[in-house]
């Protein structure tokens, strides 16, 4: 069984007995007189975790509080840098990109998609081009795919609705 990512930080002496023994194994014992394992959320049947290691003896009880208040942080920021480094996060589309990409997704020809959103088609044009660079994709079927699988996973907000007609 995994330590749970809350539980907080547990010394070479602790890690088998919480199912970090692996970490201990990696380290071994000639690499350091003791260390520290802050574990990360991870997948079922995985772990994942800030290893710390000293060479000169024991971590201090005033280093050992220390590492335990950084660990929010530490599980904070690596949450952080997994959601920057997906496909969503990366794509940053504007609202409006989001708005045009919806229409033509939803199989509007560009001439409506521009009668609805009050501008020309040229416009249009030029936010898709924008939404096919910034996703990677060279069609309006690649797109629309990719805004399915964003809406499938997407966690920080909804999708913006195109303007009433």
């Amino acid at each position: 069984m995994l330590r749970p990512a809350g539980a907080g930080p547990c010394s070479a002496r602790a890690t088998a007995s919480h199912g970090l023994g692996h970490l201990a194994d990696l380290l071994g014992d000639a690499a350091f007189y003791d260390h520290l394992a802050l574990p990360l959320p991870a997948p079922s049947g995985t772990m994942r975790a800030f290893a710390l290691g000293r060479e000169d003896g024991t971590f201090t009880k005033q280093e050992r509080e220390f590492v335990e208040r950084l660990h929010p942080v530490l599980i904070t920021m690596d949450h952080k840098a997994r959601l920057s480094r997906s496909p969503a996060a990366q794509s940053r589309l504007t609202p409006r990109e989001e708005q045009v990409l919806e229409l033509i997704a939803a199989g509007l020809p560009r001439q409506i998609a521009a009668r609805r959103l009050r501008i020309s088609i040229r416009t249009v044009d030029k936010y898709l081009e924008a939404v096919y660079r910034k996703l990677g994709v060279s069609s309006h079927i690649q797109a629309a795919l990719w805004l399915n699988a964003s809406r499938a996973g997407k966690e920080s907000r909804p999708p913006a609705s195109p303007p009433p007609l």
